[in-house]
C-alpha cells in the first residue's frame, strides 16, 4: 500500500517496505538539507537540483557521472557567484591551481610536452567552457 505509513508497515509486518520506505525518506531530508544549505550559503536563487539536471549528473570539467550527492557545488571566491556542479577532485584542482587559466594552461602545456602531445584545446573543451560561463 503506497499510503502506508513507515508504522503502519512495520505494524503489518512488512519491515522491507518499511525500511524501503525509511530510506527514501532519509534521501529526502538529505537533499532537502542540501538545498537549503545551499541557498543559505550562496543565494536564494541558486538551483542546484536544475544545475544537476543541466549537467547530466556529470561533473562540468571531467564529465564523470556522479549524480547529485557526488557533485559540490563550485563557486568563485571573490564574487560568490556559482559557477556550477564539480566532483570533489576537480573541485580541490582548481582551487590547487587557485582557478589561475595561466597556471592551468601551463600544467596541460607540461602534460603535452611529456606525451608528446601537440599543446591544443579541442573546440568540444572550448564549447563547453564557453557554455559554463553563460
Amino acid at each position: 500500500n503506497q499510503d502506508m505509513t513507515i508504522s503502519e508497515a512495520i505494524i503489518c509486518g512488512e519491515e522491507a517496505r518499511a525500511l524501503e520506505m525509511a530510506e527514501e525518506m532519509a534521501e529526502k531530508i538529505i537533499l532537502i538539507n542540501r538545498i537549503k544549505r545551499t541557498k543559505s550559503k550562496y543565494g536564494y536563487n541558486t538551483n542546484i537540483l536544475s544545475m544537476e539536471s543541466q549537467q547530466k549528473g556529470k561533473c562540468a570539467i571531467c564529465c564523470k557521472e556522479k549524480g547529485i550527492h557526488g557533485l559540490v557545488v563550485d563557486h568563485d571566491h571573490k564574487s560568490g557567484k556559482v559557477r556550477g556542479l564539480l566532483c570533489n577532485s576537480c573541485n580541490k584542482a582548481l582551487g590547487f591551481f587557485q582557478d589561475d587559466i595561466e597556471i592551468l594552461t601551463n600544467a596541460i602545456n607540461y602534460l603535452n610536452n611529456i606525451y608528446g602531445v601537440e599543446s591544443r584545446i579541442s573546440k568540444t573543451s572550448s564549447k563547453r567552457i564557453a557554455d559554463r560561463n553563460l
